[in-house]
């Protein structure tokens, strides 16, 4: 075709998608948005000003916000803040070598979001940061001196999961994110986990788990 188009995340109310796509001009990453039930109204909402890579992560509770993810290089990407009523956009952390900061999720009461950062230590860190201009990143994993490498967060938003990579395993946690306290799930076994997702009703927990025994199969938790 004559663009690429992908990261399609949709809105809570299941009515708007948006998505990356280079349809303006055939190169640039520009973030477009559209009803599902009326494609012409595809049109874009962040035209990427400098080339680089940018794409939605989620919608806010609202519809009215988008998390952004600004994609320079492996040392540099940047979280941003795209308003949908004002078509602007703010930087919320990363830029000017500031390291690799991946939005993940709005907290529950979308007055922050969850990410994953290297910005503030040798590891990837889980981090918090309010959307409130200027604030600080809040780092919720600062001993685990292991990456973390995947999150995910209940569709209730009250509890997380994640993994940090243990000498190439995976080490499995959950995160209650009112206290932010964590703990280590043991029942699982020994290998890569990948590919979190609750279940609709957050009771349960599918992962693809690498085990010597079992090459990508899919496992569930009961929580």
């Amino acid at each position: 075709g004559e663009s690429r188009n992908g990261s399609v995340v949709w809105d809570r109310a299941g009515r708007r998608i948006a998505f990356l796509s280079t349809r303006r001009n055939g190169a640039s990453n520009d973030i477009w948005m559209m009803d599902v039930d009326k494609p012409e109204t595809a049109g874009i909402v962040l035209e990427s000003p400098d080339g680089t890579w940018w794409g939605p992560v989620e919608f806010s509770a609202s519809g009215s916000k988008v998390l952004v993810q600004n994609y320079v290089s492996i040392t540099d990407s940047r979280a941003h803040l795209l308003d949908l009523d004002t078509g602007t956009h703010t930087l919320l952390t990363g830029g000017g070598g500031g390291g690799s900061n991946e939005p993940v999720a709005f907290d529950a009461a979308d007055e922050g979001y969850w990410l994953i950062t290297d910005q503030y230590g040798e590891f990837r860190q889980l981090a918090w940061q309010a959307l409130e201009p200027g604030a600080d990143v809040e780092i919720v994993t600062g001993d685990i001196f292991w990456d973390i490498t995947e999150v995910e967060l209940s569709h209730d938003r009250r509890r997380l999961v994640f993994a940090a990579n243990e000498n190439g395993l995976s080490r499995v946690y959950l995160l209650d994110t009112a206290s932010r306290e964590y703990r280590v799930v043991d029942s699982i076994p020994v290998g890569i986990a990948y590919g979190f997702e609750f279940s609709p009703d957050d009771r349960r927990l599918a992962m693809t788990l690498n085990t010597p025994q079992t090459p990508a199969d899919t496992f569930v938790l009961d929580l």
